[in-house]
């Protein structure tokens, strides 16, 4: 088994290490019958890197399968698309993945019932995040961060957001996660009766919806005083000089106008009355 590497999580595939993996597909196997080589992130190689791939899909070895993995087909040229077999992989549900975790793994019912949803159908990041502790871990204090911020003021979360950018790779993981949170807010603010993902956040995702509440019967009753007291200030200043303004344009419409209005009839009429009012 052959496996592409990229220099970073937010770095292109490159061409050098295509161009590696088809000389290494070029060569037999010494045990196994085949080489097979999994193109990983394919979707983030550049039009160039792709092309430099036809060639072995055209003629690939007899010994060669060739495996390219993307997110989306968009990114990929209709060239590689064309010379192969698509297949669609459709997310597990969460039925099968909470079975699996528990009856193959031995996994705790509570723990395997969390990391189902949370998986979003990946088996993979389910088994993954089963025997490493630190993947919830990383999550509870992405949470506690998300919260943190939502205490700040406009200031400090512009700083808190100039800090998380630094580190691109992390920042797409966590924005990831801060994304199923707000969906989970709105699901629940809408009463889909949908279950949320992040089943273990109960009381942080009733937080947006209390400090709305709050402001709704707070914040939003000051200003719907305020906007009162604008209004009235309006009508004691503005509202009189507005009525006097609309007295004299009324005067001016009763008085006869200095060009009285041509009648026409046709459309050379037409024409003459538009020359009398530009002379």
């Amino acid at each position: 088994m052959l496996y592409t590497q990229r220099d970073s999580e937010t770095s292109p595939l490159k061409i050098e290490e295509l161009r590696l993996m088809m000389q290494k597909l070029a060569l037999k196997p010494f045990e196994a019958r085949y080489r097979i080589a999994v193109f990983r992130d394919f979707d983030t190689a550049q039009p160039r890197a792709q092309d430099a791939l036809l060639k072995t899909l055209e003629e690939p070895a007899p010994h060669a399968i060739l495996i390219l993995l993307a997110k989306s087909l968009e990114p990929v040229l209709p060239t590689i698309t064309s010379r192969s077999q698509v297949i669609h992989l459709r997310p597990a549900a969460v039925h099968t993945v909470y079975e699996t975790l528990t009856e193959l793994f031995n996994a705790d019912e509570d723990r395997a019932r969390l990391l189902a949803h949370l998986s979003a159908g990946r088996m993979g990041w389910a088994i993954n995040a089963l025997n490493n502790e630190e993947v919830l871990g990383q999550r509870a204090g992405a949470f506690d961060l998300l919260i943190n911020i939502l205490g700040m003021t406009r200031v400090e979360r512009f700083k808190q957001s100039d800090d998380l950018s630094k580190d691109k790779a992390a920042l797409i993981t966590l924005l990831e996660l801060w994304l199923s949170f707000w969906r989970d807010v709105f699901l629940l603010a809408g009463n889909s009766g949908l279950e949320p993902t992040n089943i273990d956040q109960a009381a942080a995702l009733d937080q947006p919806q209390r400090s709305d509440e709050r402001g709704r019967s707070g914040d939003g009753g000051q200003r719907h005083a305020q906007d009162h007291r604008s209004a009235d200030g309006y009508e004691r200043q503005c509202a009189p000089r507005a009525r006097r303004a609309a007295a004299g344009l009324s005067g001016d419409l009763n008085r006869p106008h200095p060009q009285p209005l041509p009648e026409f009839s046709s459309r050379q009429d037409s024409f003459n009355a538009s020359s009398h009012f530009l002379r």
